[in-house]
């Protein structure tokens, strides 16, 4: 997950960054204005940001705020020592995901990071996943105990359907949330195929076909079924 850090003490947003690569959700790019910031929006794949409200120039945190929900809807959280009731309204104006009042510890922080992703879950994909997995562009945050976990989903070879959940297998894992097949599909990026009844395939992880059986470069075989073999062979480039 790339990380937006924008802030203008310079020390605050290396501490941030030191942070935030610790939680596993690196990398960042450093913004300590307005300006970059859009420069870094419109360059970078952004997929979560950090606004301090204050920023040198004419424009606020909040001004980059306002450009991400109205052109990147992703999750974002507030930082800021404002303690004046109209700059946080003004700022609680643009939804942000969460709010963090300077000073904050590694702990707030984290905690901060987490409610931003589960309540851009909440807010983006209404009863989808039921609280078990969060999509954010091609990232999957899927919970476990107390917080998410993140999932490029590049690293999901594929998924089965198993009754009310949802199983997402990688070179090394399973992991299972409770998911409706078909609002999964609306969620997974366009490398995603359904195959049958029960299995979605990445289509960059599949090595070979034979008569009604895919074979994954991981040596992995999973079934398809004859009537989506016409779509199947149509999103692969097989040679005539």
């Amino acid at each position: 997950m790339k990380t937006l850090i924008v802030e203008d003490e310079l020390l605050i947003a290396a501490d941030i960054e030191a942070l935030v690569s610790s939680f596993g959700y690196g990398p960042s790019v450093l913004a300590s204005s307005y300006t970059e910031a859009l420069y870094f929006l419109q360059t970078e794949n952004i997929d979560f940001a950090i606004l301090d409200i204050q920023l040198s120039g004419h424009k606020s945190g909040i001004d980059v705020a306002i450009e991400l929900k109205n052109q990147h809807k992703i999750p974002f959280v507030f930082l800021s020592s404002y303690e004046d009731f109209a700059t946080i309204n003004k700022a609680l104006e643009t939804a942000p995901n969460a709010y963090l009042q300077k000073p904050f510890s590694k702990v707030t922080l984290y905690a901060a990071m987490q409610l931003a992703i589960a309540n851009y879950g909440k807010i983006h994909h209404k009863n989808t996943m039921d609280d078990e997995g969060v999509a954010v562009k091609n990232i999957l945050f899927i919970k476990e105990k107390s917080g998410y976990i993140k999932l490029p989903m590049k690293d999901v070879h594929f998924v089965k359907s198993d009754g009310n959940y949802m199983e997402f297998h990688t070179a090394d894992r399973k992991h299972l949330i409770r998911e409706s097949q078909k609002n999964l599909l609306q969620q997974l990026p366009d490398y995603f195929l359904k195959v049958s009844k029960s299995f979605i395939v990445n289509l960059e992880e599949i090595a070979s076909l034979h008569q009604q059986i895919i074979r994954l470069h991981s040596g992995k075989e999973i079934p398809f079924a004859p009537a989506y073999k016409a779509q199947l062979v149509a999103r692969l480039p097989i040679q005539s």
